[in-house]
């Protein structure tokens, strides 16, 4: 990958998780407060949606590919595991041992986990590489 490939990469990886999280909250939002919905509902409703819409950007947008096979999907929903696993474990025992604050370990999940995902993504799920910007 170029250098400019790489940068349009980044930029379209950050474009798309900015517009993950934004589905996830005013889905989330619409369905607790303005829908009745229980927050645990809601959250689940929305998180399954953010992670639907979450693979098709990256698939499409980031990665410029298409749709492979069953494996690439197979491959997204364990790192998506992966990331849950890896939040855990911040959140109940990595920052715990380090004393750390439970907001310090918001912000620690927060810049660790795009990091995980970013490589996993590009490293796993989509190898093969984008197609030009």
């Amino acid at each position: 990958m170029t250098g400019s490939t790489q940068r349009a990469v980044l930029f379209r990886y950050a474009l798309t998780g900015v517009s993950v999280s934004s589905l996830y909250a005013v889905l989330h939002f619409a369905l607790s407060s303005l829908g009745g919905l229980d927050m645990s509902i809601a959250s689940a409703v929305a998180l399954t949606a953010a992670i639907v819409f979450q693979y098709v950007m990256h698939a499409r947008f980031t990665y410029r590919g298409e749709w492979r096979d069953a494996g690439q999907a197979a491959r997204f929903g364990a790192a998506i595991l992966i990331g849950l696993a890896v939040s855990f474990a911040v959140m109940d025992w990595i920052g715990p041992a380090l004393g750390l604050p439970e907001i310090a370990r918001v912000v620690l999940v927060i810049v660790i986990l795009p990091v995980t995902n970013f490589l996993l993504f590009t490293l796993w799920v989509f190898a093969g590489g984008p197609k030009s910007p």
